[in-house]
């Protein structure tokens, strides 16, 4: 297979499952879809306004945050940082409902200084809320 950047393979993934509609439902993704890049992604269950709370995150991902937070709030994740360096890309995502891109850096639960690249998608329910979030994310430790 060809070597895609996970923020193009992850951007084409959500508009070929979007088709014509807004965003793809959250339960039309199909991690055996991705497998190329799953151990990269992450899900975020969106339960209020910035509330967020992980619901899947890859293997890649719990190295890169030093610890599992499935299941966790996302702002109860990362130790050393004051806010989750997403919940700016987040908002953006309820507002706009298309995808988002940026880079930056965190420090991680193991006090080890994170450089990313990030690819957000909204996804939603049948009313076209969006209830959740992927995100694929590419690192490395300084």
């Amino acid at each position: 297979m060809e070597y895609v950047r996970i923020n193009e393979r992850i951007r084409d993934y959500w508009r070929d499952l979007a088709g014509s509609r807004v965003m793809p439902l959250e339960k039309e993704v199909d991690p055996d879809s991705l497998e190329d890049v799953w151990s990269h992604c992450f899900v975020v269950h969106v339960e209020g306004p910035e509330k967020y709370r992980y619901v899947y995150l890859g293997d890649e991902l719990i190295e890169a945050y030093g610890d599992d937070v499935t299941g966790y709030d996302v702002c109860e994740t990362l130790v050393g940082e004051v806010e989750s360096p997403f919940m700016e890309e987040f908002a953006d995502i309820l507002d706009k409902q298309h995808p988002i891109e940026s880079q930056g850096q965190f420090i991680n639960a193991e006090n080890v200084e994170i450089r990313y690249r990030l690819c957000l998608v909204p996804l939603g329910n049948d009313r076209g809320d969006v209830t959740h979030i992927l995100g694929g994310l590419k690192w490395k430790a300084l």
